[in-house]
């Protein structure tokens, strides 16, 4: 579904089609940081008392397979709802 207007989704792509490669990855970045920080916020309101790490050990399972997690990170716990070490 796309409720752009024509007129402006022609205005947005002429100005990416004018954006440097550079200028390009760094909106990518950019928006990988906004996704990133509102994943962050997300665990952080689901588990308020998670430490630092917890957190970041969970927005990582969002994009890591729960196999890779558990060899590399030692993640998930074999507690349920267990903080890391």
């Amino acid at each position: 579904m796309n409720d752009t207007n024509p007129q402006i989704e022609r205005m947005m792509i002429d100005g990416m089609n004018r954006m440097s490669t550079a200028e390009k990855i760094e909106m990518v970045w950019k928006l990988r940081d906004l996704v990133q920080g509102l994943a962050y916020a997300d665990m952080r309101a689901r588990y308020p008392e998670a430490s630092v790490r917890e957190l970041k050990l969970r927005v990582a399972a969002l994009h890591i397979p729960p196999d890779l997690m558990k060899r590399a990170f030692d993640w998930p716990p074999d507690a349920p709802d267990a903080e890391t070490k």
